[in-house]
């Protein structure tokens, strides 16, 4: 029970201090809109990273400094807060009763996802050797080091992790964090709901909901936390801002500045490309482009403000010099893509596997593309532009993976249909479409089968964390999930012994990244250098290792009994924990 307090108040205490107080600090009259309240957390994101990056910059990337600077902003919105109810600023509120029901529903069926990211750590893949391990050295004031992908990648994913974890004052509390993370689904859905105001586009809106997320399969990417569903926010919701402020689209609150609107759209375009590489064309080419257009046709943003268009434009290439060189240089990218094809056969490779086997995503683009023709305008044709873009790089250079590196179009392309679908929407198959979408039957049937599918998440997940003694150190959680039903024992010993551990794995690298007296991929053993590497074993401590039969046979050899077998659960990765015995192994040394 005491576990889980510590659990739901550091829950909460992230949600409140992390992902809403620095944004309504900055931006206070952004609750007033619901399209603005929803991009609050990607502003707060914006503003944690960047406070991270000049904290380490200024070797003051502490947890008191990190506390001290939470507390400062949020006082600063509590202040600001009280200033816009004194005024009676949210007497004019946007508010309205669909908008809170539309809300209600949306956390709703995101239940299951905070099931299942609630009772992970990270441990998926690239979540445990790239995105957290990176957080793990920036949170111990590391250089940060792309071993597992011989390239550099933008890093604001890695710093927001790290930001929490030093905001908490350690690494352990890996499922809160994820936990909080659901919070960046249920925004980028919120604010591309705020863009449908009659019951037809509402209907609409929930149809397109479960197409996009369930029958396309967006949802499953936001249950692992990668950067291209960070990415994927920021870009959706610089977009919903930037076409709020265009002159057929403008529906907010008149309290709210126009140009606090545009500046914080343009922190976000800015803050996609520093989260992955793919937001960048966007930053660079159609974003400033529309933004341009925008400030031309609005009469309350005037022609010096887009001079702030250089901002984004120059935020990839600033990247690029100080730290981003060689990013392109991806081997394991660029083969598991072109495969030693030639363009124009990976042209057609890459479309067959992103398009043809996915001919829900290919129906989904041509509505897309549709409604980007019908009645096209200035503003539509930079949008065409810009998907046409991303959907070549995609084809040549992601088709490995089409759902998951196609996100933020996939987003795009849905605010595009909720928001400029106006004359599509009118017909007699979208309103038959938008009566099923506004169905209670419809809401009570996929209620059910979200609720069944959370008891049934919430129960598979219950069974294994039996084998697990404290769910709040995320590294035993990891294990589990690693190394099996014996992980989360092996975990616990490893910890207790205080002797030291070498592996060779990279999930297990990630996993146990800033444990005291921790090597990675061994000492190298070979029958040439048996002794010294024994020798070295023996100064260093180390009593566990994480190997390959190869490498454990040749100190087997060399000192016979001096290495034990532990018993270790099939798994993924095909590791085996073996103990070392430091005295069978100086007795041998010394002989």
């Amino acid at each position: 029970m005491y576990t889980l307090i510590i659990y739901f108040s550091t829950v909460i205490s992230l949600l409140l201090l992390i992902y809403l107080a620095p944004g309504i600090a900055f931006f206070p009259k952004f609750i007033l809109n619901p399209r603005t309240f929803a991009v609050i957390p990607f502003i707060s994101i914006s503003i944690v990273v960047s406070a991270q990056y000049l904290l380490s910059t200024l070797n003051q990337f502490s947890h008191q400094n990190v506390v001290l600077l939470i507390c400062f902003t949020l006082i600063i919105a509590l202040y600001r807060l009280y200033s816009a109810f004194k005024d009676n600023l949210f007497t004019e509120s946007n508010w309205h009763a669909k908008d809170y029901k539309a809300l209600l529903l949306i956390v709703f069926s995101s239940i299951p996802l905070m099931i299942i990211l609630g009772f992970e750590g990270f441990q998926h893949a690239d979540e445990i050797y790239s995105w957290n391990m990176w957080a793990k050295q920036i949170y111990l004031n590391q250089t940060v080091t792309f071993d597992s992908t011989q390239s550099p990648y933008p890093l604001a994913l890695p710093s927001l992790i790290a930001f929490c974890y030093k905001f908490l004052g350690n690494t352990d509390y890996q499922l809160p964090i994820k936990f909080s993370y659901s919070i960046i689904y249920i925004s980028t859905i919120f604010a591309i709901y705020s863009f449908a105001k009659t019951r037809e586009q509402i209907g609409i809106f929930f149809i397109t909901y479960l197409i996009v997320m369930l029958i396309i399969g967006i949802g499953f990417e936001y249950k692992k936390v990668y950067a291209d569903t960070l990415m994927g926010g920021f870009l959706t919701t610089s977009l919903v801002l930037i076409i709020s402020l265009s002159k057929r689209r403008n529906r907010i609150n008149k309290n709210i500045s126009e140009i606090s609107i545009l500046i914080a759209s343009i922190l976000l375009i800015c803050f996609a490309s520093l989260t992955k590489q793919g937001a960048m064309v966007w930053a660079i080419l159609p974003y400033p482009l529309l933004a341009y257009v925008v400030i031309n046709t609005n009469n309350n943003l005037t022609n010096y403000l887009k001079a702030l268009l250089l901002i984004p434009i120059l935020t990839p290439f600033l990247w690029y010099f100080f730290g981003g060189k060689d990013f392109y240089q991806n081997i394991d990218v660029i083969n598991r893509s072109m495969a030693n094809r030639d363009y124009l056969e990976q042209f057609f490779y890459g479309f067959e596997e992103s398009f043809i086997s996915n001919p829900t995503l290919l129906m989904f683009m041509v509505v897309v593309f549709i409604v980007l023709f019908k009645k096209i305008d200035f503003e539509k044709t930079i949008f065409l532009f810009g998907i046409i873009l991303s959907t070549l790089l995609l084809i040549f250079f992601g088709a490995y993976e089409t759902t998951r590196l196609y996100l933020h179009i996939i987003l795009a392309g849905w605010l595009l249909i909720i928001s400029y679908g106006d004359d599509i929407l009118s017909n007699k198959f979208t309103k038959v479409l938008s009566k099923i979408g506004r169905s209670l039957y419809l809401y009570a049937f996929i209620g059910s089968l979200f609720l069944f599918w959370s008891v049934n998440s919430f129960y598979d997940r219950i069974i294994l964390f039996d084998r697990i003694s404290n769910f709040l150190d995320g590294r035993e959680v990891q294990a589990n999930w690693i190394i099996g039903e014996s992980g989360a024992e092996q975990y616990r010993n490893i910890i207790k012994s205080k002797k030291g551990l070498v592996a060779q794995n990279g999930h297990i690298w990630g996993m146990y990244y800033g444990m005291d007296n921790f090597h990675y991929k061994g000492f190298g053993l070979t029958d040439e250098k048996i002794h010294a590497m024994a020798q070295d074993i023996i100064n260093k401590e180390i009593g566990w290792m994480y190997s390959y039969d190869e490498q454990v046979k040749i100190l087997e050899n060399f000192c016979p009994g001096s290495v034990n077998k532990v018993n270790t659960s099939e798994n993924l990765y095909n590791q085996t924990l073996y103990k070392i015995s430091n005295e069978s192994l100086t007795k041998c040394v010394n002989k």
